[in-house]
């Protein structure tokens, strides 16, 4: 094992930094492009609190990174972990060194709850190593990423600590009750749906599954849902003239561009039960499979939310993974799954 000293990156690291991410075995293992840029390197090599990172360092120069994207709000008991080393240098132990002073930052200074990661399918040692530092399988997305001018599956994986451990049995969520099926129209959101699409984001239900916190603003929501980036999509069902209904589409991008994340459907209360979840759905799977040409959409639902899971399910999602522990409600962690569609395109 070479002489590696295990410490905080730094500016100065950006060139090592980029010239670690453009090896070629590494480019494999990652999400990255080649067009990766020595801007986004210096950028990836600036502070951040919300994603701390250490490097190895091996001679003065930096052959390895790992690092923890650090949850927000719902989900600040928990970490994604991220690791890279160098072509020259894999196979001498430095990525378990790494892995070991990012879950001492999780476990002992954090005091995180929950770390996770996925990884290639076909990549055997890193799924060895981090099953050796306690990571467990949650489950297996097909499609996942493009490699090599295929998709790629990935598993998912997570390690658990201290009160996660064994999450309380969260009060699963109210169904609605039927009601007569009425006429929706969806289209896409305008400004002045604002008020409208904050309303329903702040329904008491829909806070209580959702990763809103109940400080979020009309302000926010405006600056959020209007001049949208390029590959969002905000959909609005409405029910003679009145919003009743929302729903998010994001297309992902670079290794991903063939997905698209459903990041919320919300329907009023008194809508519930309608028809109108269903036509914001159908119009979901239009605007990403016939408009778009997405080969996959994917979207994350409460384990407990049955009726939700049922209505994905119809709409031809299936579960690939549990993510455990992975949210708060009620002062309790819950688990939460991974529902996928992979369109014949």
């Amino acid at each position: 094992m070479p002489n590696a000293r295990i410490r905080p990156i730094r500016p100065e690291d950006a060139t090592d930094f980029w010239e670690l991410v453009t090896r070629p075995n590494v480019m494999w293992g990652t999400v990255y492009v080649p067009t990766f840029t020595m801007e986004s390197a210096q950028e990836s090599c600036q502070p951040n609190p919300e994603v701390p990172k250490f490097v190895a360092e091996v001679d003065g120069k930096m052959v390895g990174v790992v690092g923890l994207m650090l949850g927000k709000g719902r989900t600040q008991h928990s970490c994604e972990l991220f690791i890279y080393v160098h072509d020259n240098y894999q196979g001498m132990g430095l990525g378990r060194r790494l892995m070991n002073a990012a879950l001492d930052l999780a476990d002992n200074w954090l005091m995180l709850e929950r770390v996770y990661l996925s990884v290639y399918t076909d990549n055997d040692r890193a799924k060895a190593l981090y099953e050796s530092l306690g990571f467990e399988l949650e489950g297996r997305s097909p499609g996942y990423f493009r490699r090599d001018g295929v998709w790629a599956d990935v598993y998912h994986m997570s390690r658990l600590r201290g009160r996660a451990l064994a999450p309380s049995a969260p009060v699963p969520l109210a169904p609605a009750a039927k009601g007569t099926p009425v006429a929706v129209t969806v289209r896409g959101a305008l400004p002045e749906d604002v008020p409208a699409i904050y309303a329903l984001r702040m329904q008491p239900e829909v806070l209580r599954s959702m990763g809103r916190l109940p400080t979020w603003t009309e302000a926010e929501a405006r600056k959020e849902y209007t001049n949208l980036p390029r590959g969002h999509h905000l959909l609005v069902a409405e029910v003679a003239g009145q919003v009743v209904g929302m729903a998010y589409l994001q297309q992902l991008t670079g290794r991903r561009t063939h997905v698209g994340q459903v990041r919320s459907v919300v329907v009023a209360r008194e809508w519930q039960g309608r028809g109108v979840g269903s036509a914001l759905l159908r119009e979901v799977l239009r605007l990403g499979e016939g408009w778009l040409g997405l080969r996959r959409l994917e979207l994350t639902v409460h384990a407990d939310n049955a009726p939700a899971i049922a209505a994905y399910r119809r709409a031809g999602f299936a579960i690939e993974a549990t993510h455990r522990a992975a949210y708060v409600r009620d002062g309790r962690f819950i688990d939460t799954c991974l529902m996928g569609r992979t369109s014949s395109l």
